[in-house]
């Protein structure tokens, strides 16, 4: 469905960089492929009754995809200075994730008899989508920090170190609760 829309706005969702190199022949072929093989496992997977929320949306999905024409949308002559969100290199990016990150959970699971899935792969995932897509159009449409760093020094929040990288990163300790919702609201009801 994201290619799809690609085709259809390259000029606002595609990256001008990428946009030259790529062989549009080719991925045209890629994403027939790519609705054919996934139209058939979530058509198998419904047969066989399992996850059926997940693969009817899939199945809805890829035929919306074909309604808007699917791999055969044209693609005509479009100006090359418009502001984009480069959802190309979403979908690239989650793709190669999704291939490394799978095979990786298959060929060496943590615990053999979990789903890759599973509820801990849904909240990574969210957090995916909410960053390469929409992290990046809020900054696509106001980026306030380029133009309004004055701001910071005057209410004292300007950061000035000696130090180029902080000394940890991310969270530390294991306190934070699972679900992205929950990680959303956790700094509001944090007791600790």
């Amino acid at each position: 469905m994201l290619a799809v829309l690609a085709f259809h706005f390259p000029e606002y969702l595609t990256t001008p960089d990428l946009r030259k190199k790529y062989d549009v022949g080719l991925l045209r072929q890629v994403l027939l492929v790519g609705m054919v093989i996934a139209g058939g496992m979530a058509i198998a997977n419904l047969v066989q009754r399992r996850n059926r929320w997940l693969n009817a949306t899939a199945l809805a999905l890829i035929a919306l995809a074909a309604a808007l024409g699917g791999h055969r949308v044209p693609v005509t002559d479009f100006p090359d200075n418009t502001p984009y969100v480069g959802l190309d290199w979403f979908i690239l990016d989650l793709l190669g994730s999704s291939m490394i990150f799978i095979l990786v959970e298959k060929l060496v699971p943590l615990h053999r008899d979990q789903p890759v899935f599973r509820p801990g792969w849904q909240t990574d995932f969210t957090h995916f989508i909410v960053n390469h897509l929409l992290v990046g159009l809020a900054l696509l449409i106001v980026n306030f920090a380029a133009h309004f760093a004055f701001i910071d020094y005057i209410f004292g929040t300007a950061v000035k170190s000696d130090r180029r990288f902080p000394g940890k990163y991310g969270v530390l300790g294991d306190y934070m609760p699972s679900g992205f919702v929950r990680q959303q609201l956790f700094p509001f009801t944090w007791k600790g």
